[in-house]
């Protein structure tokens, strides 16, 4: 295995970690959103309560993100789970997301993430 496709797979198992980590913090998240005055981003007079609703087409097999290989489940991951990390398409650079920053140690076999 050459060591882009090992990049790729570490990626990908960080990436499924930090939207399972984002499951297991949503009840803190909401709970402090609550407690504090909380930035609004993007437009300021889009509506702040209702339902959205998506037709998928079908239903998912499952929305656990490490286990799901569906269209279905990836669709719906999209909107209730956020990453550690994104990466940029254009130029290809990572970007934190979950994370306010993140090291990597010098064998690159540990990283570290500094939440915000």
């Amino acid at each position: 295995m050459n060591s882009k496709r090992i990049s790729n797979a570490t990626a990908q198992i960080l990436s499924a970690f930090g939207r399972s980590l984002v499951l297991g913090a949503t009840a803190l998240v909401i709970g402090a959103s609550q407690a504090s005055a909380q930035k609004t981003h993007g437009n300021p007079s889009a509506p702040q309560k209702g339902t959205f609703t998506v037709n998928l087409g079908l239903e998912p097999e499952t929305l656990n993100p490490i286990t799901s290989s569906d269209r279905y489940g990836s669709d719906v991951h999209v909107y209730i789970l956020d990453s550690l990390m994104d990466v940029d398409p254009d130029t290809y650079e990572e970007y934190p997301m979950l994370a306010e920053k993140a090291e990597t140690s010098k064998d690159g076999k540990q990283f570290t993430f500094t939440l915000r």
